[in-house]
């Protein structure tokens, strides 16, 4: 273990260590790491720069892989990238927790680029709430499972200057990380000084790390995938020199401790979405809308499925599950909401009319697909919706539109019940 190269400069890498801690169900892991031919299941959740592929042929969870392989050949090793471009812990707390396999040994997280939006960074703010309910319903959904957080970062701004070292989600989420046992690696701790200084002492070259202002290319995915490396690594190295018995420890599995922000305890909270390919089965009746892909089959997180017309009149029926309210939250008359996502352009789109047709009622509403800027992107926004356990929403495109077309792509459906977490607007990134 301690034999293999890594892609930089340990003495860097090591300063991108966040906080030392025991580290929840590591001695689990490390365990199975040390056992020939025990097989470690890995799920990473992210943003686009954990979708990897952008200018690239590979991902950083990907080379952390390859890099587990070739330090325990005995291990089989398995890769499940529920990454998403333009999405931060609340969709993957809403849509993708739902994907992850109940025996997963270890899970990736990486939200702090897209768990920043500018707005107050406090553990009441929306982000990082959503980020620790993420981390509730991983535990609550995998409770043997490791974790290891990833700090990413932007490192350009728009202007093309050096990012602010303080704006990021991730000084919010590492205490976040900290209270649930979860180590983190910071590529921004460890390499802020050096990615803007050419004529530093360790030859690291910005040009060859990074493919725009935040996502890697080949060699920069090598880069990231070594944070994770070392942290493997020490953190084994912690769990053996701190255990006698490696065995006795692997066998403890540490309570779900309190939420920091209460608002964030929604683990056992039900909800609904239809996600990716998923959202096929969930169509009842379709006039004019297509399936399209208008991603890539580079890898799982690089399609861009959803439905897609450019018709006026065209009409789609989903059914969704709203009974995710439970009796007391009926006398409390908490809302349910309906959180739509697709694609926002700033050309050749148009309106869509979302009405409940039966099984629960709502007032009619129109979401334009017009974005405010030139870019085009993946936006969620909501509308209150009844409770019901089949409930038909229709979709139609209305003649009216802000630009010349009428284009609109539908991503996902989900329902939730109304808070100030799952409610949240999220700000997106971009999608192409």
């Amino acid at each position: 273990m301690w034999e293999s190269n890594l892609a930089m400069s340990e003495s860097l890498i090591r300063a991108g260590y966040k906080h030392e801690l025991e580290g929840r169900n590591w001695a689990r892991l490390v365990q199975k790491l040390s056992t020939e031919g025990s097989t470690v299941n890995i799920v990473a959740f992210g943003g686009s720069v954990t979708v990897g592929y952008r200018l690239s042929n590979t991902s950083y969870p990907e080379e952390f892989v390859e890099w587990l392989g070739a330090t325990f050949p005995g291990v089989k090793f398995n890769l499940i990238n529920l990454a998403r471009r333009a999405t931060a812990a609340t969709f993957a707390a809403l849509c993708l927790v739902q994907d992850m396999p109940e025996d997963a040994d270890l899970v990736l997280l990486e939200y702090s680029v897209n768990g920043y939006g500018g707005q107050c960074q406090c553990f009441t703010s929306p982000q990082t709430a959503g980020y620790e309910t993420l981390l509730r319903k991983i535990i609550k959904k995998a409770p043997h499972t490791a974790m290891l957080a990833f700090a990413s970062f932007m490192w350009l701004d728009k202007d093309n200057k050096p990012g602010k070292y303080y704006e990021t989600g991730e000084d919010q989420h590492g205490v976040v990380a900290r209270r649930y046992g979860v180590p983190m690696m910071s590529v921004r701790d460890a390499l802020y000084d050096v990615m803007f200084d050419p004529d530093n002492a360790y030859g690291v070259k910005r040009e060859e790390i990074l493919v725009d202002i935040v996502h890697v290319g080949d060699y920069g995915a090598k880069v990231y995938a070594a944070f994770l490396a070392w942290a493997v690594r020490h953190q084994a190295t912690r769990v053996v020199l701190h255990h006698r018995s490696l065995a006795a420890a692997a066998r403890h599995t540490p309570a779900l401790p309190p939420p920091l922000n209460p608002e964030a305890a929604q683990e056992d909270w039900p909800t609904f979405c239809a996600e990716g390919l998923g959202l096929q089965k969930y169509v009842t009746e379709n006039k004019g809308w297509k399936w399209v892909d208008e991603g890539t089959n580079a890898c799982a997180g690089c399609h861009r499925y959803g439905y897609l017309t450019k018709q006026v009149g065209d009409s789609l029926t989903i059914k969704v599950n709203s009974d995710v309210l439970s009796e007391q939250d009926k006398k409390d008359q908490a809302k349910v909401m309906l959180a739509l996502t697709f694609l926002k352009s700033y050309s050749d789109v148009g309106h869509v009319n979302v009405e409940c047709v039966s099984g629960c009622e709502c007032e009619p509403k129109v979401f334009d697909a017009k974005n405010s800027r030139p870019t085009s992107e993946l936006h969620t926004e909501r509308m209150e919706i009844g409770h019901g356990k089949e409930c038909l929403l229709k979709f139609t495109i209305l003649d009216a539109t802000s630009t010349n077309g009428h284009k609109f792509r539908l991503a996902s459906v989900a329902v939730h019940k109304a808070d100030k977490v799952m409610s949240y607007a999220y700000g997106p990134v971009y999608d192409r």
